[in-house]
């Protein structure tokens, strides 16, 4: 038990000061830091009295591993043993601060005591696993760990899991086989140890999704949802109709994704929460609206309610809404401004809007491209292209960006880059709505990936400069490019220093590199040498020279001896020998013979033929 601590008697502390010390300091101390060294005085001058450890205040609660190291914030007596064990899990410290009962119920969340309470069965025999450790991922007991590597536990190894299947895909980077294959055997395993565990079972169908199974991903979320514990925990009910709605989207199957999303965003709204609400009744709208296809009006009602219960949220009282529900709220007033008047002659333009709006969502934000097969990704890029957007520059480019994405997704990489340059082929023609969005800066972001992918570092870092340069405060994707174009920035840095070497040229001094060429003896077959090189700061003078055989005779000038700047980037060439030519030596020149003090650094990459080498 961890006891509060205890003001020492004497003199009243001051208004302020405690002990003499300022009150700050006190509580800076007892919260563990502010004092030299690391060392923490003792609050309290009772000889033996055991000194209390607080630990820092977080937002969102209190670590659940703390708690169980006998730790607990702001004093309060914790009884270790009747505290879960393992899982990582957190405890939400209800009604904090505002006088409310440790364990009083919050709409949507999970009673603190309940994290703690025994197993109570439901009727029919099935065990409410959902609230304690089975839901949360914690090992039962320690013959319950795999013994793979020397022990890994549950959380860990969900952990590993959900990076593998969840975060690479938002951070652009593909999983591999071997990957889905560590993350298929971690699924077998926790299959009997954590029977009906709702944690295992969102990883197990992002794991289907991940292998584009979708269906299965959806039958693995529809047996969970009929879960009883899910009554009670009603947020983590709407999130798994969540992820129902985005498989049913990468199904292409809209009908089903409007009922999902219907569904989480009317369980939301009974919880008393209205974060992705809004999100979730526009793409539900959409979603209506694409279903019927222009042609139909079977789901007319459903688009006036998901349109209604948009302008609900717009007119509440809260400033603090997520990105995702502001596009919402932008999406809202364009559909009121085209078709607010409910024409039937605007329901085919209706149709095109929506799609446009929901793929733009599915491919950057919602990522559901990425569990699609060739076929599904086929047909939506069909969709798109067959809706006339060539017609309006800014509708031209949204498709361009949203069709390359999901060429990336599909790794389509020739592709891609051709639809992002017939996107930025518009950029001169772009208004308003394509600034606010940011889709000249996310086309240039597109590009840059593709051509890291394909090994094209110089065209990869000028489209990474210009998406970063271009991006704004004021667009919809300023975050989003913000955080993607670092990463990006990132993997091409590494790239750089895996496949550049380095050459220092010190001041006074010129570095050369000569490279040996054989004949060709085929006639027909021509010898080529390329580079790729550019400075980490400053400049430096380059020429390229070709000797005859063994380097004798006299030079021939290939690239003429130019002074070039850190600042002009990558500098590239090329040179062919011609077929049956007998060789010779080919000398790249570095001159820094011009700098009395400083050393210039190159980086460089050579494309050399087979069985050539580099003499010095």
């Amino acid at each position: 038990r961890v006891r509060p601590p205890v003001r020492d008697s004497g003199t009243p502390p001051r208004r302020g000061v405690h002990g003499g010390r300022p009150a700050r300091r006190v509580h800076r101390e007892a919260l563990g830091g502010g004092r030299a060294g690391g060392a923490r005085r003792p609050l309290g001058r009772a000889e033996g009295r055991p000194r209390a450890v607080l630990p820092r205040r977080r937002r969102g609660g209190v670590p659940a591993e703390e708690l169980c190291e006998g730790r607990a914030p702001h004093g309060e007596v914790v009884d270790v043993a009747s505290l879960p064990q393992g899982g990582g899990a957190r405890v939400r410290r209800v009604g904090g601060g505002g006088g409310a009962e440790r364990g009083a119920p919050r709409p949507g969340g999970v009673r603190a005591d309940r994290v703690a309470a025994p197993v109570e069965p439901h009727e029919g025999g099935e065990v409410d696993d959902g609230i304690r450790r089975e839901a949360l991922g914690g090992p039962r007991d320690a013959g319950d760990v795999p013994a793979r590597g020397g022990g890994v536990g549950a959380d860990r190894g969900a952990g590993v899991e959900a990076f593998a299947v969840d975060t690479k895909a938002f951070l652009g980077e593909l999983q591999t086989e071997e990957e889905l294959e560590e993350c298929q055997r971690l699924i077998d395993w926790a299959a009997p140890q954590f029977e009906n565990s709702l944690f295992f079972a969102i990883l197990e169908a992002d794991l289907c999704a991940a292998r584009r199974e979708l269906p299965k991903a959806l039958e693995v979320l529809d047996r969970s949802t009929k879960l009883a514990c899910l009554d009670e925990l009603r947020a983590l009910k709407a999130m798994f109709y969540y992820k129902m709605a985005l498989y049913h989207l990468a199904a292409l199957d809209f009908q089903e994704a409007a009922a999902a999303y219907e569904s989480s965003q009317q369980i939301y709204k009974e919880a008393g929460r209205r974060t992705l609400g809004p999100s979730m009744a526009m793409k539900a709208a959409q979603c209506y609206i694409i279903s019927d296809g222009g042609g139909q009006s079977t789901n007319a009602d459903a688009v006036k309610r998901m349109i209604k219960e948009v302008a609900t949220y717009k007119g509440m009282d809260k400033s603090n809404w997520v990105g995702t529900d502001r596009q919402a709220f932008r999406e809202y007033e364009e559909y009121q401004t085209f078709f607010g008047n409910d024409s039937k002659d605007e329901d085919s333009r209706r149709v095109s809007w929506s799609l446009l709006k929901l793929a733009t969502g599915m491919t950057i934000v919602m990522r559901c491209t990425v569990w699609m097969t060739s076929d599904q990704a086929s047909r939506l890029e069909e969709m798109l292209d067959g809706n006339g957007y060539e017609r309006n520059p800014d509708d031209a480019a949204l498709a361009c960006m949203c069709v390359a994405q999901i060429n990336y997704h599909q790794t389509n990489i020739d592709a891609g880059i051709e639809r992002c340059k017939s996107g930025l082929s518009r950029s001169s023609e772009l208004g308003e709505p394509s600034h606010k969005f940011g889709t000249v800066p996310m086309l240039h972001y597109l590009l840059a990936q593709f051509y890291h992918a394909k090994g094209k570092i110089p065209l990869a870092e000028k489209n990474l400069k210009m998406a970063s340069e271009l991006v704004t405060k004021d667009m919809a994707l300023h975050h989003y490019l913000s955080f993607k174009t670092s990463q990006l920035d990132l993997l091409v840095k590494e790239t750089i220093e895996e496949t550049y070497e380095t050459l220092n040229a010190p001041a006074g001094k010129k570095m050369e590199l000569s490279i040996e060429l054989h004949g060709s003896t085929n006639d027909a077959t021509k010898t080529t040498v390329g580079w790729d090189w550019f400075l980490e700061g400053r400049d430096v003078d380059f020429g390229v020279n070709f000797f005859n055989k063994n380097g004798s005779g006299s030079a021939d000038e290939v690239v003429q001896v130019t002074r070039h700047a850190a600042e002009n980037g990558h500098m590239e060439g090329s040179f062919d020998l011609p077929a049956g030519h007998e060789g010779g030596v080919l000398r790249l020149t570095y001159s820094n013979e011009y700098s009395y003090f400083r050393g210039k650094v190159v980086r460089y990459k050579l494309a050399l033929p087979p069985d050539t080498k580099i003499l010095h």
